[in-house]
């Protein structure tokens, strides 16, 4: 943040008017409403774009109904990372700008361990802080990382993305990594 203060300037009309029709976009329950705008000029907020289309990925991707969060993760320990910070600081480096913290994190990795069929395994430590847990992939994540398995067929979802609610086990909604957009489940 500290390298954008040199280019700070007074918010105008056109960034008002372009900021209110992204919120409304967003939480939108359909997220063509956020393709209309990313399809205008969206220069007056130069990173409004980029964390437009961050956000449309975290839909389940249709070949695999992992978000691009999860599927980040999945990729970074099959790699070999095998801590919350080794799997954090990967992820991190597959990101073109910062995308979230540790908490958020850390809900996601405990989402991914969860029954039935959990993608990773959290393997406890002696009197270890949870954070210095290894965590290994497990043949399921390894399964549905290859595409031969939906994470969303296996456990289901129930997750808000903005305005877009993702219930039961064919989500509304998927992201087509081919084309680029959203489409309907």
């Amino acid at each position: 943040m500290a390298t954008l203060l040199p280019k700070r300037q007074r918010v105008y009309e056109g960034q008002k008017l372009l900021a209110r029709d992204a919120w409304r976009a967003f939480c939108s329950p359909d997220p063509a409403g956020l393709e209309e705008i990313l399809a205008r000029d969206t220069s007056p907020l130069p990173f409004l774009a980029g964390a437009l289309r961050r956000h449309l990925e975290e839909l389940p991707w249709v070949t695999d109904g992992l978000a691009r969060s999860d599927r980040q993760i999945v990729r970074a320990m099959r790699q070999g990372a095998g801590t919350f910070e080794e799997v954090f600081r990967s992820t991190q480096t597959m990101e073109e700008r910062v995308y979230m913290g540790d908490s958020s994190f850390g809900r996601i990795l405990r989402e991914l361990a969860a029954p039935p069929r959990p993608l990773l395994r959290f393997e406890p430590t002696a009197g270890g802080h949870p954070r210095s847990q290894r965590i290994a992939l497990t043949a399921t994540g390894r399964e549905v990382l290859e595409g031969r398995d939906d994470w969303v067929g296996i456990r289901g979802i129930d997750r808000w993305l903005g305005g877009v609610h993702l219930q039961g086990v064919e989500a509304a909604w998927r992201w087509e990594p081919e084309t680029g957009r959203p489409v309907r489940a």
